[in-house]
């Protein structure tokens, strides 16, 4: 594979991740407060692959045990 197929491979996940991550904060919009929500948002938006991964790895260990 060339470094352009790489590249493209690596844009595609991102994209993925990022969405998958957005797509999982909307689900859980009810338990989060509209603060929180906004904030995870952003930080997906903006910065996603930090986002996403901070989401996945810390963001939904604070919602109750029966909603993830």
């Amino acid at each position: 594979m060339t470094a352009t197929a790489w590249f493209g491979l690596a844009a595609l996940a991102l994209c993925i991740l990022t969405v998958a991550a957005v797509v999982s904060i909307m689900r859980h919009a009810s338990q989060l407060s509209r603060r929180v929500l906004v904030v995870w948002l952003i930080v997906t938006v903006i910065f996603p692959p930090i986002g996403a991964i901070a989401w996945f790895a810390a963001g939904r260990r604070g919602l109750p045990a029966n909603s993830v």
